[in-house]
């Protein structure tokens, strides 16, 4: 089997395996439940997001899709771990709060593909049963020093209309807690409850003189913290998407091709960090003709390969394939 080079395709990646499947939404007499996510386990070990439940708390977020790898639970990674350890991390009280990180690849606007993370939190059980989880307003991002940074205020939130924040503003502590050395899986938890209650973040400023100083702002919560990145890379809603499954000959970089059952390809380059049997989700855009009618040019190279059928008056060929007039 010949290696996979960045400057080549495959003629088409190796489809999504069927592989084992798990849901993670569960009710009891004991009033547990989930977040309404049936998970596929890959050959990596990593748990994807196969299906959401529509009326289910993950899919209730807003922010998760399919193809969506678990990393982490409350802090802790549990990716590459057994379905029987992430099932009881994932299973609780219904309505508490579940701070869950999961990896997504994505294709740049130069072609190439990375992992991106989300991290939102997710109340257990159907949102419409309990008051949903919110926030305050606040896309952080992670310094280079590890610390949680404000990248950017959601306009109308309670951080905004404070206007006490500002871009680049350190976040030091929540509710009195120091949350430095953190992660920001870790933190969500703090700055995440139910609507309308008041919440105290501490932070750092540095000004032009280098002078830094500590304060503190109290919020009332009524935005949904999602530390996301730029919106940029996520697909929208209609979009068409396939899963395939990284081949034991590809390294990151090489070029693999996703075909839908339409015939319509898209490429994907294999991010770093993807071992073989990781799965990719690969957007499939749809052909568009809407400009063959309007460019005279191609019209005329279309009638030229256009040809006549012998002895058939309604019957054209045109590369090979018939035509009815």
């Amino acid at each position: 089997e010949q290696p996979l080079s960045p400057n080549t395709s495959t003629e088409s990646a190796e489809p999504e395996p069927q592989r084992p499947s798990w849901k993670g939404s569960f009710k009891s007499k004991d009033n547990l439940a989930g977040i309404g996510v049936v998970f596929q386990i890959a050959p990596d070990g990593g748990f994807y997001i196969k299906s959401m439940s529509p009326d289910g708390a993950a899919a209730e977020s807003g922010i998760l899709r399919e193809g969506d790898c678990l990393i982490a639970i409350d802090g802790e990674l549990v990716f590459g771990r057994d379905a029987d350890y992430i099932t009881k991390k994932i299973i609780g009280q219904k309505g508490s709060s579940l701070a869950v990180k999961f990896r997504r690849n994505v294709i740049l606007p130069d072609g190439r593909s990375e992992f991106r993370h989300l991290a939102p939190v997710i109340t257990r059980g159907k949102p419409a049963e309990i008051p949903k989880p919110a926030g305050v307003g606040i896309i952080f991002k992670v310094g280079s020093d590890m610390g949680m940074y404000v990248k950017a205020l959601s306009p109308g939130g309670p951080a905004a209309e404070s206007k006490q924040i500002q871009v680049h503003d350190r976040l030091v502590s929540v509710d009195g807690k120091n949350i430095q050395g953190k992660t920001v899986t870790e933190v969500t938890p703090y700055l995440v409850g139910a609507f309308g209650t008041r919440v105290d973040i501490g932070l750092r400023r540095r000004d032009p003189n280098g002078t830094e100083k500590v304060f503190v702002v109290s919020l009332v919560r009524g935005k949904k913290a999602t530390f996301k990145d730029d919106d940029h890379f996520l697909l929208p809603e209609s979009t068409k998407a396939v899963s395939i499954m990284v081949p034991p000959s590809a390294k990151p970089g090489d070029i693999l091709e996703a075909c839908d059952d339409e015939g319509n390809r898209s490429k994907v380059g294999v991010p770093h960090g993807a071992v073989p049997g990781t799965l990719l989700r690969v957007p499939i855009f749809e052909k568009k003709w809407e400009n063959a009618s309007s460019d005279p040019k191609y019209l005329a190279q279309l009638l030229n390969e256009v040809e006549e059928v012998k002895g058939r008056k309604d019957l054209f060929s045109w590369k090979g394939r018939y035509l009815r007039q």
